[in-house]
């Protein structure tokens, strides 16, 4: 398990994090392999801020060099899955899961 996956089993909260940290919590938990931190970096080349990321389609975010299909999906379902959960969303982050969990669903990510 990462560092960052550590301090958010601990702390329960993105609370602190940048929204870099944030996006690479999520796609190392979600399984994304390679280098994250130059994916990372690419999509800001792309975008230009983390809502633009968060905001992209699944299209666009294959357009990105070394953003895998595994990253795309993941990145293309936090928006929307805030939109659906309003404030009442909770995460979780397990060693081998990252499940997210609203009053109208659950969606377990691996």
């Amino acid at each position: 398990m990462t560092r960052l996956q550590n301090q958010f089993l601990r702390e329960k909260s993105f609370d602190g994090y940048s929204d870099s940290s944030v996006l690479e919590t999520m796609l190392s938990v979600s399984g994304v392999r390679g280098d994250i931190h130059a994916m990372i970096e690419n999509l800001y080349d792309s975008f230009g801020s983390f809502k633009a990321i968060l905001e992209a389609r699944h299209w666009q975010l294959m357009n990105v060099p070394l953003v895998t299909e595994k990253a795309a999906t993941m990145i293309s379902m936090i928006a929307p899955l805030a939109r659906v959960s309003g404030n009442a969303a909770t995460c979780r982050i397990s060693s081998r899961f990252l499940t997210l969990m609203t009053p109208r669903l659950s969606l377990s990510l691996f």
